[in-house]
Order: C-alpha cells, then sequence, then structure tokens
C-alpha cells in the first residue's frame, strides 16, 4: 500500500519526515540544484531539516517560490553533521563539498539503488518495472522496499533504516516511533554500502546503477522536475500495517543473503567507548609537534642562539625575532602535550640563551605571557617548507642539519592504479573529442562507459577543465507549472542568462585545438 506525493510542501514534507525523522534526532539535510540557468538561491544550500518541522516547511516553501529551483533538484538521503546549528532560517550555504563527502555524514537512513530501466532492452515503462519488483519481493529475491519513486528516466528503491534499539532496565529492545536511524559510524556505513552493492546485483536485470552505491549519494527531491526526461519525480511511501516499513541493517544482510563474516564487514576501526571515534588520532599530531620541537631546537643550536628581529646572522638570513620563535616553541610543546609548567621552563632555557637573554629592557611580553596566550588557542602548525623558509634555513642546511621536509610517499598499489587510470581516461577523452568534437558530459559519460571507464558526469567535467576543453552548453530549461505569459518571460530570461553565461565562459576558457 502507498501513496503518490505531488509537488505541494506538505507532500514533499511527508517524504522529508518519514526519511530524516525530525522528531527524533538532529542532523541537516542537503540540498542541490544542478542544472540552472537562473538562480536567485546559491548552488548548494541546506538547512537544519531534522532541527523541527517548521524549518523544513520553511525550506521547501522558499524552493517552492523559484520554480527554477525544482528543476533537477537533489537532496541528500543520509543525514549530514549540522555545519551551523544555530541557523534558523529557511536557508543557508553549504561549504564546498559538504554534500559529497562521507566523513561528514551523521545519520545513514536507508540503504537504496538507483535502476536505469531506460537503459534495458527493451526500455522498461517504470509502472511495469515497479510491477516486476512487487513480484520479487512476494517470491522473496529482495525484502520488501520502504519507497519507490520515479525519478524520470528510471526508479530508485529505498529500504529505510532504524537503530537495532537500546535495551531498557529490564533487557528488552526499546524503539521510538518513527525509529531512529542507524549512527553512520565507518563500520555501519561500510555494512549500508555493502548491501546497496547485493541491492545492484540481485536487480542488475532492470539495470541497476552500480556505481550509485556510495552512501553519500543525492537523489532528486521529491516533486522535482527531470528536464531530460520532461517527466516530474514521483515517490511512493509503501506501508506496512498503520507504520512505514524499516529494518536493521541485520535484517536485510540476513533477508539478502549475505555473509557478515566476509571482509566488507569486518572491524573497520578500532572498539572504542563511542562507536565511531578516534582517541587514539591525537597520537599522530602529538608526534608532529614533537618532531617540530626537535627541529626548533636544531635550528637553535645551529645559529648559536637567536637573535633580534631583523638582525643579521652569519649566512647573511635576517633574524625573525626571538618572541616569534619563542611563540613557535609553545605551540610546539602545547601540541606534544606537554603541561604549562613544563613548556614554560623549555621557554625560559630557550630564552635565557638567545643573543641577548630574552626578555630586555624594550621586551614588553615576558615568557610567561608567551607560553599563557600559546596554551589558550589550539596549536596550528605550518608546512615545514613554510616553517624552514620564515626562519631562513636552505635545503641544502637543512639536510645538513637534519631539518628537512619529510619527502611525500610514492603513489604504490590502490593509488597508483587510480591514477593510471585516471590518466587512461583523459587520453581516451581527448582522442574522442578530437575525432568527433565536443560532447555533454552526460553523453560522455555513456561512451565512457561503453570503452569500459566508469565516470560520473562531475568527474567527467573535472577531467574537462584538466584537459582545457569547453564543455557544450546544454539548451535552455523551460519552465513548466507557470501560466501562458509567466512561462514565455521565464523562457526568455533564462535564454538571456545562458547567452550571458556563454559568453562568460567563453571569455575565461581557452579552447585547445589539436595541432595539424
Amino acid at each position: 500500500m502507498g501513496i503518490i506525493l505531488a509537488q505541494s510542501c506538505a507532500e514533499i514534507t511527508k517524504v522529508m519526515r518519514v526519511i530524516h525523522r525530525p522528531d527524533e534526532v538532529f542532523h541537516h539535510a542537503g540540498f542541490e540544484a544542478k542544472n540552472y540557468t537562473n538562480l536567485t538561491f546559491n548552488r548548494r544550500f541546506g538547512c537544519p531539516a531534522a532541527a523541527n518541522l517548521e524549518m523544513l516547511e520553511t525550506l521547501i516553501n522558499a524552493i517552492l517560490e523559484n520554480p527554477l529551483l525544482l528543476h533537477d533538484a537533489y537532496f541528500t538521503v543520509n543525514g549530514i553533521f549540522g555545519f551551523n546549528e544555530k541557523v534558523t532560517h529557511q536557508k543557508v550555504p553549504l561549504p564546498r563539498g559538504l554534500l559529497s563527502r562521507k566523513k561528514n555524514l551523521q545519520w545513514a537512513n536507508g540503504c537504496f539503488v538507483d535502476l536505469d530501466i531506460y537503459k534495458t532492452n527493451p526500455p522498461l515503462d517504470p509502472y511495469q518495472a515497479e510491477g516486476e519488483l512487487l513480484i520479487m519481493v512476494g517470491l522473496g529475491e529482495i525484502p520488501a522496499p520502504s519507497i519507490i519513486a520515479h525519478s524520470g528516466r528510471g526508479l530508485y528503491v529505498v529500504w529505510l533504516l532504524r537503530n537495532a534499539g537500546i535495551e531498557d532496565e529490564e533487557g528488552d529492545k526499546a524503539f521510538s516511533n518513527p525509529p531512529l536511524p542507524e549512527h553512520a559510524t565507518p563500520r555501519n556505513v561500510a555494512r549500508s554500502e555493502a548491501i546497496n552493492r547485493q541491492l545492484v546485483k540481485c536487480l542488475e536485470r532492470f539495470s541497476a546503477d552500480s556505481r550509485a552505491t556510495n552512501a553519500n549519494r543525492i537523489l532528486r527531491l521529491p516533486g522535482s522536475f527531470h528536464t531530460i526526461a520532461q517527466r516530474k519525480v514521483e515517490y511512493t511511501i509503501r506501508y506496512r500495517g498503520d507504520g512505514v516499513l524499516y529494518y536493521t541493517l541485520e535484517e536485510l544482510e540476513r533477508e539478502l543473503g549475505m555473509d557478515i563474516n566476509s571482509p566488507a564487514f569486518t572491524q573497520t576501526t578500532r572498539a572504542t567507548k563511542n562507536p565511531g571515534s578516534a582517541p587514539k588520532r591525537i597520537n599522530g599530531y602529538r608526534a608532529l609537534h614533537r618532531k617540530r620541537l626537535a627541529k626548533l631546537r636544531a635550528i637553535f643550536l645551529y645559529r648559536g642562539g637567536i637573535r633580534k628581529r631583523e638582525q643579521k646572522y652569519d649566512d647573511g638570513n635576517k633574524s625573525s625575532g626571538r618572541r616569534r620563535f619563542l611563540i613557535h616553541v609553545a605551540t610546539a610543546c602545547y601540541g606534544s602535550g606537554k603541561p604549562r609548567d613544563e613548556a614554560l621552563k623549555i621557554c625560559e632555557d630557550f630564552a635565557r640563551n638567545c643573543k641577548p637573554a630574552y626578555p630586555g629592557e624594550d621586551d614588553p611580553v615576558s615568557v610567561k605571557a608567551i607560553v599563557h596566550e600559546a596554551y589558550k588557542t589550539p596549536p596550528w602548525c605550518i608546512r615545514d617548507e613554510t616553517f624552514l623558509k620564515f626562519f631562513g634555513i636552505s635545503p641544502t642546511v637543512a639536510e645538513q642539519i637534519g631539518v628537512a621536509p619529510t619527502p611525500k610517499p610514492k603513489n604504490t598499489g590502490a593509488a597508483a592504479l587510480a591514477q593510471e587510470l585516471r590518466e587512461k581516461r583523459r587520453d581516451f577523452i581527448w582522442g574522442y573529442i578530437q575525432a568527433h568534437g565536443p560532447t555533454s558530459a552526460r553523453r560522455m559519460e555513456d561512451i565512457c562507459e561503453a570503452h569500459g571507464f566508469n565516470a560520473s558526469p562531475p568527474t567527467i567535467r573535472k577531467d574537462l577543465r584538466v584537459l582545457q576543453i569547453v564543455e557544450p552548453p546544454s539548451s535552455p530549461v523551460t519552465v513548466l507549472g507557470l501560466s501562458k505569459q509567466q512561462d514565455e518571460k521565464t523562457a526568455i530570461e533564462a535564454q538571456a542568462n545562458l547567452e550571458q553565461r556563454r559568453a562568460q565562459r567563453e571569455r575565461e576558457t581557452r579552447r585547445i585545438v589539436a595541432p595539424s
């Protein structure tokens, strides 16, 4: 049993509430409009969508006020960490890359699969594909989905997740209604992505997208418009009895016949009191500052003591000043985990041996004040190259006194293989464009896939930028759902903005012409 959702605030909010469960947990939902020509909103924007229902409705109403925002609009399935929990307005800018990093995930709301049924032979009708899915559910081949969405040219199938429950005092499992989602710990993220890959295998005959299995995937917003297919995105929520279908990770793994002892489910992080935390990560940070303190000692000995600011050393380099050197020492002590009293003794020892000793009559800041100020803020650490340049140490001298920067490790193993595949893909794209002319990123995606190169349109656009090739502009977007007069006016504005962007892009970017 389900309900088809259209393009109203209440209906879109209903889907978002079922997925993100705003009354139970606090996190953020990100939104993105990909293909647009005239947009007063930011490209990526979000709100504390799970803070309360009022904020979510305010944001969706703001989206609906501008019909162009509904064209190729996307949202995050899983909850992301709050970038500004004090925000109470309808939208806030999202930092670049926030939606595309797994480390920003806070809650695992569901597992999903993207069915590209238009690629099957022959292409399937969405309703026909949905009927065949339900037959597979009846035969026990796949679990019953929580949501089925017509994405324009294909289908989204979503299995919502719930927490396994917390034992109460009597040892029974306690659940909220609606249930809490799973925490997006590294292990749970790996398990959910393994389930996504298994679902792709089960639904291979529907041309399931094997690349759409990452946990930070974004899906089309309910009620948005697919500009290529010229269709509206419709979501169907499925119920069991009086509630929505929710699964634990264990239930999905069991129903899909997955081996939980496989490498995909092994412990990916150390067992900690708080799942997903890394309490020993600070050890590496402290080791970095201990090395920096040792390098400061080596520089101090090489200089024979730090001189006053602007005074020259024997090699002709000017001193950066005794106080600045002591600030670096105090910061390195703080970062290496030394107590403040010990840091004060170390800094006083350096100060006594400066030339002249610090502080002098014209030095207003005491050593104790330097240490106190350093321990007030989190320690910072600049790059080795900048650090050595600041103190006037050349690469040759750095090698002699043992403070040379640590060389970066060469790409080996998986990193080297990825770099090799990246170069081969770019060589193929360059050769194809030289032979057949420029084409869109989406068209190039299909061409690359046919030749064994898997890459998404954003990746291909990055390749084109590296190759300094201009992607042909897409056709102007037609805004539907308006009056004839508004439609004509919006289309004219969209075409004017498209021409303006095209002219600006041609001025800023130089097309590479193949050598004769």
